[in-house]
């Protein structure tokens, strides 16, 4: 350990910031789950640092959700963001856009797809705030009464279960955006009502294998779950019913992208100038990290 290390709230600036109004500090794990992947572990981070690969590694989600997007660099930290994107149960413009002006179905359908490939953060009650949207609020509402709706009634729930979320402004979600890398080696998708985290290490003195941690927090009543929530081990990244259907998607072609970096046709990446921010960002900070140690 270096004595003389860089603050840590320094080193996190400003994607602490960020994220101090959801009290993460209150969370727990909801489950942990662990495994090693035949790539390095800057492929695995890559891999979640941006969001259009939603159009084709989760096209079932483009039914309800747009995935067009921004990115930004914060320091040595990015984020992405949805900001561009159609409101929330609106089917894709990849799709050729929306359909109808009821957004009802597409978020009820949205959150308990969320629940049935993913079931992180507060995946229950997101679904019960759904259904209630579907059943309490007119057709013709708009998305933005339905989406306001649809917060309220996950509050609501989660203060009846007694695991309430602090309340967020407009601009601190707008700054939280949809996901961020904290530098080096961390993304959080991150809430109010729970978070999903990803966490790739290198794995010994392979750099074509590294240790990737998933990770889901939640609020319990009382603070704390009933039981230690354990880390679970998997060896097999297609394991549907240990991993889900989405993060299976998301880790299927890693091994082959590892390949692909030591083909004589590769001569470098060429990243995203808009939607892939985060990813040259990364690099950046992680040549200047090492060059000025």
């Amino acid at each position: 350990m270096d004595p003389d290390c860089e603050p840590l709230d320094r080193a996190l600036y400003p994607a602490n910031k960020v994220h101090d109004p959801l009290d993460m500090g209150s969370m727990r794990y909801k489950w942990r789950k662990s495994i090693v992947f035949a790539c390095n572990w800057k492929v695995a981070l890559e891999a979640f640092d941006e969001i259009y690969h939603v159009q084709e590694t989760h096209r079932q989600l483009l039914e309800w959700q747009d995935d067009i997007s921004a990115s930004a660099a914060h320091g040595r930290h990015g984020m992405c963001a949805l900001w561009p994107a159609l409101p929330l149960g609106y089917r894709s413009r990849r799709l050729g856009g929306p359909l109808h002006d009821d957004v009802r179905p597409g978020i009820a359908a949205y959150m308990q797809e969320l629940k049935d490939t993913l079931d992180f953060g507060a995946a229950d009650e997101m679904v019960v705030a759904a259904n209630r949207v579907m059943q309490e609020v007119a057709p013709g509402a708009g998305p933005d009464v339905a989406l306001g709706k649809y917060m309220e009634f996950l509050y609501e729930q989660l203060e009846r279960e007694g695991s309430a979320a602090p309340s967020v402004t407009a601009e601190e979600a707008y700054a939280l955006g949809s996901d961020w890398h904290f530098f080096p080696n961390q993304i959080l998708l991150a809430n109010a009502t729970g978070v999903l985290g990803y966490r790739s290490r290198p794995n010994g003195h392979d750099p074509d294998s590294c240790i990737f941690d998933c990770y889901s927090l939640v609020r319990y009543p009382g603070g704390e779950p009933t039981a230690k929530v354990e880390v679970q081990w998997s060896e097999d990244a297609a394991d549907e019913a240990f991993w889900g259907l989405i993060l299976c998607q998301d880790y299927q072609n890693m091994a082959e992208v590892q390949k692909g970096l030591k083909s004589r046709g590769f001569r470098g990446a060429r990243p995203n100038p808009v939607q892939e921010i985060p990813v040259s960002n990364f690099h950046r900070a992680l040549h200047e990290f090492l060059q000025s140690d």
